[in-house]
C-alpha cells in the first residue's frame, strides 16, 4: 500500500471556522482512505502564514519527504501549503526531486502525479497569492477603521493605562504615579535616573513586575531605570495623542490618531520636555568618563546592557562597566568583581 503524508495549516488572521485544523485533518484522513493510501504521518502548522517557509511542521514534512517516508502529500487546498507562487513552485520542485507528489482535496486538477495537474498548478498558485494579498489589504483597512473608532489594537500598554472594552483607560493608581513623575522633573528638575531611584526607593513596581509577566515574551528587570522613565516622559499618549500605524512595516496611507483619555496636562508635558533637554545638555557637559562599550556588552543572565560606573572595582579604582542589577544575580559565565558586578 502506498504511503501518504497529510499537511494542514491555518494562520492567526484567517477564519478558524472556515479552515480549522480539525476539519482539514478529518477530510484528508477520509480522502486518504478512499484513495487507498496509508497515512505515514500528519504535519500541522497552527498560526503560521502560508507566505513564509519557516514553519516547523513544513520543515519536518520536507525532512521526511527527502528520506522517502511517503510518496504523496495531501493538502486541503494549495494555499494551505503556500500562498506565494514562487514558494509553491519551490516546494513542489523539491518534493518532485525526492519522488513525492502533491494532491489537493478542494482542487482535483492539482495533482503533480499527472501532466495536466502540473499545468493547472501554476494557475492555482497565482490565485492563491492574489487571494492572500486581497485578504491582507482588507485586514489592514479593518484595523484602520477600528483605530479610527478609538479601539486599542494591541501592543505594550503604556504605564498608567489599562484596556477596558478594547479601549485605553487610565489606571487610577498608576495614573497618580505618572503625574508625580512629570511633576518631579518639571518642578524639581530631576533627571530620569533620579526619578527611577525614587520610585524604587518608594517600592513602586513597574507594570510588568506587578502583573508578573514579561514584555514580548522576555523577562523584565522588575525595577525602574532611567531609560524606561525617559521613554515614559516622552510618550505623547499621556496627553491624549496616541497614534496608530507608527510601528507597522506596511506602508500606511496616513497615521491614525486615536482618542485616548489624557493623564497629564499639555503644559506640564511641554515643561518636562524642556527640562529633559536641559538635563541632557548638562549631562553630556559634566561627563567625566567615556565608556566605549556602554550599551554593547550585555548580561549573560538577563540580557540587560551594562552601564558606566565610576566605582566598579571599588574606591579609588578606575571606572568601568557594571551591571545595574548585579546585586540581584550574577552571570554563571564570569566571576564577580571586588566592586560588584560582572562581565558578560
Amino acid at each position: 500500500m502506498k504511503r501518504c503524508a497529510i499537511y494542514t495549516r491555518v494562520s492567526t488572521e484567517e477564519q478558524v471556522e472556515r479552515y480549522s485544523l480539525e476539519a482539514q485533518l478529518e477530510v484528508l484522513e477520509r480522502w486518504a482512505g478512499a484513495l487507498g493510501y496509508e497515512i505515514a504521518d500528519t504535519y500541522t502548522d497552527p498560526g503560521y502564514s502560508g507566505a513564509q517557509e519557516d514553519r516547523p511542521g513544513l520543515a519536518r514534512l520536507l525532512t521526511d519527504a527527502r528520506e522517502g517516508c511517503f510518496s504523496v502529500v495531501l493538502v486541503y487546498r494549495l494555499d494551505r501549503l503556500a500562498r506565494k507562487v514562487r514558494l509553491a513552485y519551490d516546494l513542489i520542485e523539491r518534493l518532485e526531486a525526492w519522488g513525492v507528489g502533491l494532491m489537493s482535496y478542494s482542487e482535483p486538477n492539482i495533482n503533480t502525479t499527472t501532466p495536466i495537474g502540473k499545468a493547472v498548478l501554476g494557475i492555482m498558485a497565482v490565485f492563491a497569492e492574489w487571494e492572500r494579498d486581497t485578504f491582507a489589504e482588507r485586514s489592514r483597512l479593518g484595523l484602520r477603521k477600528a483605530a479610527q473608532s478609538g479601539k486599542y489594537l494591541g501592543g505594550i500598554v503604556p504605564y498608567g493605562y489599562t484596556v477596558e472594552e478594547g479601549r485605553l483607560t487610565p489606571h487610577p493608581e498608576e495614573a497618580v504615579v505618572v503625574q508625580q513623575m512629570f511633576t518631579w522633573v518639571a518642578e524639581r528638575g530631576w533627571s530620569t535616573d533620579r526619578v527611577a531611584r525614587e520610585l524604587n526607593r518608594l517600592g513602586i513596581p513597574p507594570k510588568y513586575r506587578r502583573d508578573g509577566r514579561g514584555v514580548r515574551g522576555k523577562r523584565t528587570a522588575g525595577v525602574w531605570r532611567g531609560g524606561g522613565v525617559l521613554r515614559l516622559l516622552k510618550n505623547r499618549t499621556y496627553i491624549g495623542e496616541y497614534t496608530y500605524g507608527k510601528r507597522t512595516r506596511k506602508t500606511q496611507p496616513e497615521l491614525v490618531r486615536v482618542a485616548v483619555p489624557p493623564i497629564v496636562e499639555p503644559a506640564l508635558f511641554e515643561a518636562v520636555q524642556e527640562q529633559l533637554s536641559r538635563n541632557a545638555l548638562f549631562a553630556a557637559r559634566n561627563a567625566r568618563s567615556a565608556y566605549m562599550l556602554k550599551g554593547l556588552i550585555r548580561c549573560g543572565t538577563c540580557g540587560r546592557a551594562y552601564v558606566g560606573s565610576a566605582d566598579y572595582y571599588g574606591a579609588g579604582d578606575p571606572p568601568g562597566l557594571t551591571h545595574p542589577l548585579h546585586a540581584l544575580h550574577l552571570s554563571p559565565r564570569a566571576p564577580e568583581r571586588p566592586g560588584g558586578g560582572h562581565l558578560a
